[in-house]
């Protein structure tokens, strides 16, 4: 996701019109609060953020609108109203990964699940996703899950 970030800042049409500084923390709120609390003290005119909760960092970003900057969640998005959010089809993509998967499996097999990061919004939704497709696959058995 990064590497994307810095390619396309690096072409046109942001080449010399954007000044990507990318900030990269442990997966908890209370890292993504500290960090953006910092991000805000610089002034930047916007921020990305890839939530690591859908409320917990509302007040923090509201703080961040409040100071005229610019924020806008993408992936698993925020909830406060000032920032735009740019959400993925969070109902659909687990169900494709998974159809994808049954048919290279041949409809038999054994599979762990990746939910996604421990306790993020979107985590009961992927697991939902790829249960329902692979239910519809007898022979194939979920063994075990994963966050990542």
């Amino acid at each position: 996701m990064i590497r994307v970030a810095e390619v396309a800042a690096a072409k046109p049409p942001l080449a010399g019109r954007v000044d990507l500084k990318v900030e990269n923390v442990e997966n908890t709120v209370q890292a993504q609060i500290n960090s953006l609390n910092n991000i805000i003290r610089a002034k930047p005119h916007a921020i990305l953020i890839d939530a690591g909760s859908d409320t917990a960092l509302n007040p923090t970003v509201k703080k961040a609108c409040d100071a005229g900057i610019v924020v806008v969640s993408f992936d698993q998005v925020i909830t406060e109203e000032c920032a735009y959010a740019l959400e993925s089809d969070w109902d659909r993509i687990p169900a494709v990964l998974a159809e994808w998967m049954a048919k290279q499996l041949d409809g038999k097999g054994k599979v762990f699940v990746d939910r996604g990061l421990a306790g993020a919004p979107i985590s009961a939704r992927l697991q939902k996703g790829y249960e329902d497709v692979l239910a519809k696959y007898p022979d194939i058995e979920v063994i075990g899950y994963y966050n990542g």
